[in-house]
């Protein structure tokens, strides 16, 4: 396979969209504490009420384990449907191949591929991607504010 059809399998899915999506929606309510905490230092210093921006920070720093929580949950479910279309693709370029089965060395190869390499390298790509966007989004979203 190429680059961009692994890429197309493995971004190809409703729950990776979900689970990135909730992870920027996560990121912004991160990046917005340090907005209120410097408008609540801003009013503090200058003698204003601090009461809607503290609670505003109080909240961005409670509020993002929700859309964290579920982005997670998508992430399983991300990696349960790449497992899903990994075994119907295997099935499906493997189906009838009776002399490949027949062979020692090729029934260990898909065998192995099948049940502990396939599943392995595919929760470690869908647990890499969501890491690499989660620590994107955060540099970029705390440095932009």
């Amino acid at each position: 396979m190429k680059t961009r059809e692994v890429l197309k399998f493995i971004f190809n899915s409703k729950y990776a969209r979900w689970s990135l999506s909730l992870l920027l929606v996560q990121q912004i309510i991160v990046a917005s504490s340090t907005y209120w905490l410097a408008k609540f230092a801003a009013a503090a210093s200058a003698g204003d009420s601090i009461v809607l921006f503290g609670s505003l920070y109080g909240a961005s720093l409670i509020v993002p384990f929700l859309p964290g929580i579920l982005a997670l949950t998508c992430v399983s479910l991300w990696d349960l449907d790449l497992h899903n279309k990994f075994i119907e693709r295997f099935v499906a370029n493997n189906k009838g191949q009776i002399a490949l089965w027949r062979s020692n060395d090729e029934r260990s190869l898909r065998t192995s591929l099948l049940s502990k390499e396939g599943p392995q390298a595919l929760q470690d790509s869908a647990n890499y991607f969501y890491d690499f966007f989660s620590t994107g989004l955060n540099v970029l979203m705390n440095i932009s504010v």
